[in-house]
C-alpha cells in the first residue's frame, strides 16, 4: 500500500496516480467479472464508478454484436431484455438498502433507462448499421485492447477514459436535449475548444457540464462568477487547471466585467496554443508551467439578466455555443419516480407536468413563483422520501403529498384554492389523509406559547409548512409583507426542534439550530463577501465567507441556519447561485470556494422578490407569509397578556371588547375612505395603539385598583381608548382625510353608552384629562411663550396646539419605549417639535437626546458611525445609554438618503436590522455589537422631491404622526410672539407695528403661495413656511424696509418677469395702506 512518506507534493502526487491506477485495475478486473455473475449480484461487488462504466462498455460491446447479426429481431429481443434487466433494478430499489448501493442503483437505472431509449430508437428507425450516425451520435464506452484502457466515443470525437475517483454521485436523466448538448461539448473537446451552454435558469447548463465530467471520471471544479473578479484571480484559477488536466465550469460568466473578461480570452488562447503544439511545458503569466492536455474550461450564461455583459468577440471564438431552453419534464420526472422505486412513473409523470402547466397558466404571475425544473426536482425528492417511509402507500396518494407539501408554502390564499381544485382535478376520486405532525406539532405550539406569542392554527401550519420546505430545499426564502411573522415562525421552529432533540426524538432532523442573522444591504458588497484593499492587494474576509466558514468549521450535526434579512437583489444575491444549488458552494473573489455540509440552510427573509432573477428565485424554496393570516387579534391578546400584572382581569376582558367591537372598521374605513401620510401595516396602527394605552391607562388603573367604582374606571378606559384610538388609527391620515376620520369615530363609538365625547370641534383638538376624567381642549395646557434672545431663530419654539398634542403623545409613546416618527409637509416644525420636547422631557425622563441628519449621500457606514460615537462602551459587544439613562436617536430627515440600484436604501436596512435584532455588526472586526437602552426616532416629509419611499419593513416599528400645516391664525401668533419678544426693547410705536407685520407677511405669503404655481418651467416656485419664517428672521423695525424685504424673500425665487408682477410697489400697495397708514 501507499504510505504518508517523502515531501507531500510528491507523495500526494503518487496518491493521484495511485488512484488512476486502482481504478483502471478495478475496471479491467470487473469486465472478466460480469461475464460469471448475475448482473444483480455483480453490482454489490464493485464501486459506483466501476459498475456505471463497466455497465456501458459491456452494453455497448452487445449493441455491436447484435449489429453483426444484422436482424431486427436479435434487437427486438435485446430491447425485451433491457425491459427486463430495468424491473429487476427497480425491484432491487424498493427494498431495504444502504445509503450507497441506494444511490448506485438509482444512477445505473437512470442510465440503463437512457440505454433501453436508445435501443428503442434504433429499432423504430430501422438502423442495421454500426456506421449509422444514429448510433455514432451516442456517448459510447469501449475497452480498447491495443492501449488496453477505456475510450469514450461520440461522433467523431474520442476521449480516454480518466479514472478521477468521483465517488457515488448520481447522474443526471439523459434527455434529447442533453444528447445534443454532450455532443456539442466533445466535440469542442476534440477542437481544444471550451463549451458555453446558455439559457433560461433551470435548464441544466451547469449539471449537464457536471455529468459529462462524470461520464468521461475527470474533476470539475465549479465557480461562480461575479463582478469582483479580476484577471490575476482569473489567472491562479487556470494555472492550476493547465497543471492538474481538471475542468472547470465558469457559472454565470457574463457577469464579470467586460475590462476582465477581454484579458480572460488571451489567457485562454494562450493554453490552447500550448496544446494545439503539444507542449508538456508552457510560459503563462510570465512562469513556466506544466501542461496536462485534458484541463478545460466550460462556460455558463443567462443572457439578457441584470448585471450580465456580452463577451467579447475575441472570447466567443474559444467557445463552442449551445442553446439550451425547455428540458422534457415529462423524462426527467419519469425516469426519477422509476429509480426511487414508483411503478406507475410513466403515468403519474404525466400528470405531475400537467399539473405545472395549468399552474403556470391559471395561478396569478408573483415574483416569488417558480414552476421549472427545480420546483419538479425538489417534488420528486420529495415523493422519494415519502416512497422509502411508506412503501405500501398507494403512489397517487404520496406524490400529491409531495405535490402539496412543496408547493402550498408558497401559494397566496386565492392561488392555494385553485391548487387544490387543480390537484383533484387530474387526481379524481384520490382521498388525501391529513399529515399528522404529532410532537412536531405540540413542539411549534408549545415554543409559540413559552415565547408568550398566541397559538394560531393558521401560523402553526406555516411554521410546519417551514419545517417541510427545509427538508427539501438547503435555500429558502420567507416571503410576505412587513408584520406577517416571518421572523417569529423561523424562531419558533428553532426552539421547538432544539426542544425535540433535548427530549430524545429519534427523527434525523430533529437537532438543534444555531442561527446567524445577518442584513446583506446594510452593509456594503465588500464587507459582505470580502475585497482586496487596493493598496496593500490583500485580502480581508466579508461577514457572509466569516459565517459561512465558521458554520463548515463546526463539524457537530446541530443545524446551521444563516438568516439574511433583508432585500433581494442582483447586486448581491447572484453571488449566492453556486450556494443555492446543487453544488453548494460559497465562492469568493480571492477564488476560494467553501463547500456547505448538509446541516447548513440559507434563509431569506424578504418582503417581495420584485428585484430578484429567476435564476435566483428557481434555487430557493419558498413560504409566504400572508399579514391576514395573522391579524392584530394575537399581538393586543399578547399585549394583554404582558400587562395583565397591572390590570384587573375584568378590565382587561373590558379593553379586548373595545379592540373587538372597533378596530376593524376603524382599520377598514381607513384604508377604503382615507390617504395616509406614509403608508402603514395595520398591525402597525394596532400596536401604537397598544403603546398609548399601556402609557396612560396602566399607571391610573393601578392607582386606582382599592376603588370598586367598575362604572367609572370603564368610562375613563373608554375614554382614553377613542383619544388613543384616533391618534393611532388616524393620526398617519393627510388633513383632509381627518375630518372624513372624525366624523366616522363619532359615528361609531356614538353607541358606547360609556363614553362621553366632546360635542363641537374634532376629535384631534381633545386631550383626556385623566385627574377629570373628561375630554379637555388643547389650548388649555399651552405653556406661556417666553422670547430667549439667545435661542437660534430656526430653533425658537412657540407653543401652540400642535406643539403640545404632537409633544405630548411623543412623550407618552417614548415613556414605552415605542419608536416614533413625525411626518408632514415641509416647514410644518416636525424637527423642532421633535427637539423641542425631547429637550424638555431629558432631564425628568432620563433621556440623553442625540440627532442625527440624514442626507442623499448618508452612507449605512457614516451612520454606524454617528450612533456608535454617542453610545458608551460597556463591554466588547455591547453598547449603550449612560448609567440610568436612555438614548433617544432622533434621525431627521429619515427618507432622504437615495436609493440603490434596486431601490433600496442601506441607512434604513442598518437601523432597521437594529430594530429587528437589537444591534449591529461591527465593520472592521465584523462580530455583532449589541445596543442597549437606545430608542430610534425620526422625522421626514411625505417620499417626493428627493425624498423616497423607506421600506415598510422599517416603518412598521414607528407610531406614525402627521403634522399638518399650521392656519393662519396659528402662523400669526407663532411670528407676533416671536416679533413682539424681539422688539420688547423698542420703543412703543414700534412694538404695536408687530401685529400688522405678521399680518401682512402671512397675507402675502398666502398669495404667493397661490398665484405662483410651480410649472414645468418655473419648477423651482415651491413656497413653504421656511419663508415665511425667513421673512420674519429678516425684518426691521421700518415698515418700508419690510416692504423691500418681503419682496426680496418671495423674489429669491422667481424669475426676472414674475418677480416684476408680484413683488412691484404697484402689487404690494395695497399692504402698506391697510397695515400701516392710520
Amino acid at each position: 500500500g501507499l504510505k504518508a512518506r517523502g515531501n507531500v507534493e510528491d507523495w500526494l502526487g503518487k496518491v493521484e496516480e495511485a488512484m488512476v491506477n486502482s481504478l483502471r485495475k478495478l475496471t479491467k478486473s470487473s469486465i472478466l467479472d460480469y461475464e460469471t455473475k448475475p448482473r444483480e449480484k455483480w453490482i454489490y461487488n464493485y464501486c459506483s464508478q466501476v459498475v456505471l462504466t463497466v455497465s456501458q462498455i459491456m452494453w455497448c460491446t452487445e449493441v455491436s454484436s447484435l449489429f453483426k447479426e444484422n436482424t431486427i429481431e436479435a434487437m427486438q429481443q435485446f430491447e425485451r431484455k433491457s425491459f427486463s434487466n430495468l424491473n429487476k433494478l427497480a425491484a432491487l430499489v424498493r427494498g431495504q438498502l444502504s445509503k450507497l448501493i441506494r444511490s448506485t442503483l438509482c444512477a445505473l437505472i437512470t442510465i440503463d433507462v437512457h440505454a433501453r431509449d436508445i435501443i428503442s430508437g434504433l429499432i423504430e428507425k430501422e438502423v442495421d448499421n454500426e456506421a449509422s450516425f444514429e448510433w455514432i451520435k451516442q456517448l459510447r464506452y469501449y475497452w480498447d485492447s491495443d492501449i488496453d484502457n477505456c475510450i469514450v466515443r461520440m461522433s467523431n470525437s474520442m476521449y480516454v477514459y480518466g479514472y478521477e475517483y468521483l465517488g457515488a454521485s448520481p447522474r443526471l436523466v439523459i434527455t434529447p436535449l442533453t444528447d445534443r448538448c454532450y455532443l456539442c461539448l466533445m466535440g469542442a473537446l476534440q477542437l481544444d475548444l471550451g463549451g458555453a451552454p446558455a439559457g433560461p435558469a433551470g435548464t441544466g447548463k451547469t449539471e449537464t457540464t457536471k455529468d459529462l465530467a462524470k461520464a468521461l471520471a475527470k474533476q470539475c471544479v465549479v465557480f461562480n462568477c461575479s463582478e469582483g473578479l479580476d484577471y490575476k484571480m482569473m489567472g491562479k484559477f487556470f494555472s492550476g487547471l493547465a497543471t492538474s488536466g481538471a475542468w472547470s465550469c465558469f457559472d454565470e460568466f457574463n457577469r464579470i466585467d467586460i475590462e476582465v473578461l477581454s484579458v480572460i480570452a488571451q489567457q485562454l488562447l494562450t493554453i490552447r496554443n500550448a496544446k494545439l503544439a503539444k507542449q508538456n511545458l508552457f510560459m503563462f503569466e510570465g512562469r513556466e508551467i506544466k501542461l496536462v492536455p485534458t484541463c478545460a474550461a466550460f462556460i455558463t450564461m443567462n443572457p439578457g439578466y441584470a448585471g450580465r455583459t456580452e463577451l467579447p468577440d475575441n472570447l466567443k471564438a474559444l467557445f463552442r455555443p449551445m442553446s439550451m431552453m425547455v428540458p422534457d419534464y415529462g423524462l426527467i420526472a419519469e425516469v426519477i419516480l422509476y429509480s426511487e422505486g414508483f411503478e406507475s412513473s410513466k403515468v403519474l409523470a404525466r400528470k405531475m407536468v400537467n399539473m405545472y402547466r395549468l399552474c403556470s397558466e391559471q395561478l396569478s404571475q408573483q415574483g416569488h413563483y417558480d414552476f421549472g425544473m427545480r420546483a419538479v426536482k425538489s417534488v420528486l425528492v420529495m415523493a422519494g422520501a415519502l416512497k422509502r417511509s411508506n412503501p405500501d402507500l398507494n403512489e397517487n396518494v404520496v406524490l400529491i403529498r409531495a405535490l402539496r407539501d412543496s408547493n402550498l408554502p408558497k401559494f397566496l390564499v386565492a392561488d392555494a384554492v385553485l391548487f387544490t381544485a387543480i390537484l383533484q382535478d387530474l387526481f379524481p376520486g384520490v382521498e388525501i389523509p391529513s399529515n399528522n405532525y404529532g410532537k412536531l406539532q405540540l413542539a411549534i405550539e408549545e415554543s409559540y406559547a413559552i415565547n408568550k406569542l398566541q397559538v394560531i392554527p393558521a401560523m402553526v401550519a406555516k411554521t410546519i409548512q417551514l419545517y417541510e420546505t427545509l427538508l427539501v430545499r438547503h435555500g429558502v426564502m420567507c416571503v410576505g409583507p412587513a408584520g406577517g411573522g416571518k421572523t417569529t415562525s423561523y424562531q419558533v421552529l428553532q426552539n421547538a426542534l432544539t426542544k425535540l432533540y433535548t427530549e430524545n426524538n429519534l427523527d434525523s432532523f430533529y437537532l438543534p439550530v444555531h442561527t446567524y442573522v445577518l442584513n446583506p444591504k446594510s452593509i456594503s458588497i465588500g464587507e459582505l463577501y470580502g475585497e482586496f484593499n487596493k493598496l496593500t492587494m490583500e485580502w480581508k474576509d466579508g461577514l457572509m465567507g466569516l459565517t459561512v466558514r465558521h458554520c463548515v468549521q463546526d463539524t457537530s450535526k446541530d443545524h446551521k441556519w444563516i438568516v439574511c434579512d433583508g432585500p433581494v437583489d442582483a447586486l448581491w444575491i447572484e453571488n449566492m447561485n453556486t450556494v443555492l444549488d446543487d453544488n453548494k458552494m460559497l465562492c469568493l473573489a480571492n477564488s476560494e470556494r467553501i463547500k456547505l455540509n448538509s446541516s447548513i440552510h440559507m434563509l431569506f427573509e424578504v418582503q417581495d422578490l420584485a428585484a430578484a432573477s429567476p435564476a435566483t428565485v428557481s434555487r430557493c424554496g419558498m413560504v409566504y407569509y400572508d399579514p391576514m393570516n395573522l391579524g392584530w387579534r394575537p399581538y393586543v391578546k399578547s399585549w394583554l397578556k404582558r400587562v395583565s400584572s397591572h390590570l384587573k382581569q375584568e378590565f382587561q376582558d373590558y379593553i379586548m371588547t373595545l379592540f373587538e367591537n372597533y378596530i376593524d372598521e376603524g382599520l377598514r374605513f381607513v384604508s377604503k375612505n382615507c390617504i395616509q401620510a406614509i403608508p402603514q401595516v395595520d398591525n402597525s396602527k394596532v400596536s401604537t395603539l397598544c403603546a398609548l394605552l399601556e402609557s396612560m391607562l396602566l399607571l391610573k388603573t393601578s392607582e386606582n385598583d382599592s376603588s370598586n367604582d367598575v362604572a367609572k374606571l370603564q368610562s375613563l378606559i373608554s375614554s382614553v381608548f377613542v383619544f388613543c384610538y384616533v391618534w393611532s388609527i388616524g393620526g398617519n391620515l393627510i388633513e383632509s382625510s381627518q375630518d372624513i376620520f372624525d366624523s366616522f369615530v363619532r359615528e361609531l363609538f356614538a353607541e358606547n353608552h360609556d363614553l362621553r365625547m366632546p360635542s363641537s370641534g374634532d376629535m384631534y383638538s381633545y386631550y383626556i384629562d385623566l385627574e377629570l376624567k373628561r375630554f379637555e381642549p388643547w389650548e388649555k395646557i399651552i405653556p406661556a411663550f417666553k422670547y430667549n434672545p439667545e435661542t437660534p431663530y430656526f430653533d425658537i419654539l412657540v407653543p401652540t396646539a400642535d406643539t403640545v398634542r404632537f409633544g405630548f403623545l411623543m412623550e407618552k409613546l417614548l415613556s414605552v419605549n415605542h419608536s416614533v416618527l413625525f411626518t408632514g409637509t415641509t416647514g410644518v416644525g416636525k424637527s423642532v417639535i421633535a427637539k423641542g420636547i425631547l429637550s424638555n422631557i431629558k432631564e425628568k425622563a432620563n433621556y440623553v437626546p442625540v440627532f442625527i441628519n440624514f442626507s442623499a449621500q448618508t452612507s449605512s457606514f457614516r451612520t454606524q458611525e454617528m450612533v456608535e460615537l454617542k453610545l458608551e462602551k460597556k463591554r466588547k459587544n455591547i453598547l449603550g445609554a449612560p448609567p440610568g439613562k436612555r438614548i433617544i436617536v432622533f434621525v431627521d430627515d429619515l427618507n432622504m438618503p437615495k436609493l440603490d440600484m434596486f431601490g433600496c436604501q442601506p441607512p434604513i436596512e442598518l437601523l432597521r436590522q437594529y430594530q429587528d435584532f437589537g444591534g449591529f455588526y461591527d465593520r472592521e472586526k465584523l462580530f455583532w455589537k449589541e445596543l442597549q437602552e437606545v430608542t430610534i426616532c425620526a422625522a421626514c416629509a411625505p417620499p417626493g422631491g428627493g425624498r423616497n419611499p423607506v421600506s415598510p419593513r422599517f416603518i412598521r416599528h414607528f407610531g406614525l404622526l402627521c403634522i399638518p400645516t399650521a392656519t393662519n391664525t396659528t402662523l400669526k401668533h407663532i411670528f407676533k410672539s416671536i416679533l413682539k419678544g424681539f422688539l420688547v426693547d423698542f420703543p412703543v410705536a414700534v412694538r404695536d407695528m408687530a401685529e400688522n407685520i405678521v399680518a401682512a407677511s402671512v397675507e402675502i405669503y398666502s398669495r404667493m403661495s397661490t398665484d405662483l404655481r410651480p410649472t414645468p418651467a418655473k419648477s423651482h416656485y415651491i413656497f413653504n413656511l421656511r419663508d415665511l419664517s425667513k421673512c420674519i428672521q429678516d425684518k426691521t423695525m421700518t415698515s418700508r424696509v419690510f416692504s423691500v424685504k418681503c419682496g426680496m424673500g418671495g423674489a429669491s425665487s422667481q424669475n426676472n418677469q414674475d418677480a416684476k408682477k408680484s413683488t412691484s410697489m404697484s402689487s404690494l400697495s395695497p399692504f402698506p395702506k391697510r397695515y400701516f397708514c392710520s
